[in-house]
């Protein structure tokens, strides 16, 4: 689990909230709702076996103002994590991020979600002729000035020849939002510039321009942090911290959202300018 915390308010301890999820889905498609900590968590599933896989998700609702975090959690924040291992028939259970957004949070820049958010699972059952029972020990964050790290247990079981849910459409509207995978030379196109200055800098432009709405997230390995900030029509990444020794080049991956399309490309950050 990544915690990058600088100075944020966080009660100390782990809480685990309500009940265990039910070991069968409701009518509708979902197990109960778990309530934690200016949240709730549930697991939906969008029906049948289509193609060999179930498409299902892990939706958490967030009161007020409350944010739930990015698998990057920004200046401070942990990040959810999903632990499967539990399950029944199962053989593989793939969890996407939607592109998150920058939230501000006392003070503090932060990458995740308000309100609402579903995190898309791609289910494959080990045998497809029987139901998957899908157990998620989830823990996650809701965090409105002070941050309490939280875990739920949720349980559904998903079958071949469920009826199609009503939970369906929400997933798919999510999955739409996890950012696209682009190969060398796809648009939009990254070209990187070193920026002169005591502080490791460079300036981002996209070809074609991204909209004036548009946000751009850079992970890089452990210990790596890197800001961004927008620069007229372009973008500048920061290297704000990284480990002691360690020196460029490096792999780092930008995640760029653009108003309601998504995309995330691999490149290799060096000290010179670099076009991928």
């Amino acid at each position: 689990m990544m915690l990058h915390l600088k100075t944020k308010t966080w009660l100390i301890g782990t809480v685990l909230f309500a009940v265990l999820g039910s070991a069968t889905a409701r009518a509708d498609g979902a197990s109960p709702w778990v309530t934690g900590p200016n949240s709730r968590a549930r697991l939906v599933s969008a029906g049948p076996l289509v193609e060999g896989a179930y498409r299902a998700g892990v939706e958490i609702k967030l009161e007020g103002q409350a944010l739930t975090y990015w698998r990057m959690p920004g200046e401070a924040g942990v990040p959810p994590t999903f632990d499967f291992s539990k399950s029944v028939n199962l053989a593989a259970a793939d969890v996407a991020y939607p592109a998150p957004y920058r939230l501000e949070e006392a003070g503090q820049e932060a990458f995740g979600y308000r309100h609402d958010v579903v995190f898309p699972i791609r289910v494959k059952p080990l045998d497809p002729t029987r139901p998957v029972q899908l157990d998620l020990h989830l823990n996650y964050a809701a965090c409105e000035k002070i941050c309490i790290p939280a875990e739920a247990d949720l349980r559904i079981t998903l079958t071949p020849s469920a009826p199609a849910s009503t939970h369906a459409q929400k997933i798919a509207s999510y999955a739409a939002q996890v950012p696209k995978q682009l190969n060398d030379g796809e648009p939009p196109v990254a070209t990187l510039a070193p920026i002169e200055g005591q502080k490791r800098k460079w300036s981002v432009r996209f070809e074609p321009l991204l909209g004036t709405e548009s946000d751009l997230f850079v992970e890089g390995p452990d210990g790596w942090f890197f800001d961004t900030k927008r620069k007229d029509q372009n973008f500048e990444m920061i290297l704000a911290q990284k480990p002691k020794n360690a020196a460029l080049p490096v792999r780092v991956v930008l995640t760029y959202r653009d108003g309601t399309r998504a995309f995330e490309r691999a490149i290799q950050l060096d000290a010179i300018a670099s076009n991928p």
